[in-house]
């Protein structure tokens, strides 16, 4: 019964839309910074061209696995398409499962209310 009352007086609605908000506030920042840092270097610029178009760094095809590559969100296979996660850095994977938890953790808490 107290779950009960605690989860009807917390706006869990709102509460969960802010975090999601924030994470990809997060990921937009982390993009420009990329962005940017791409810029200012040409010879940085090449090598990820050249890893991109590398088939050995594109698993089955569609997931890049690049641990000498320290973006966390490189352009997917075809640029034009937006973004993907390097799957061979742990700061990409700690973001995945900190968004699929988000997503969980609102799913759960929708059946509950």
């Amino acid at each position: 019964m107290e779950l009960q009352f605690i989860l009807t007086n917390i706006d869990i609605h709102s509460s969960l839309a802010q975090l999601i908000c924030i994470i990809a506030f997060a990921l937009v920042i982390v993009q420009v910074i990329q962005i940017i840092a791409r810029k200012r270097s040409g010879d940085a610029q090449q090598k990820y061209d050249e890893w991109h178009a590398d088939p050995a760094n594109w698993k089955f095809g569609i997931f890049y696995f690049n641990p000498k590559d320290p973006r966390i969100m490189p352009p997917k296979k075809i640029k034009a398409m937006g973004w993907t996660v390097n799957f061979a850095n742990p700061v990409s994977i700690l973001i995945m499962v900190i968004l699929i938890a988000a997503i969980c953790v609102y799913t759960g808490l929708l059946a509950v209310h």
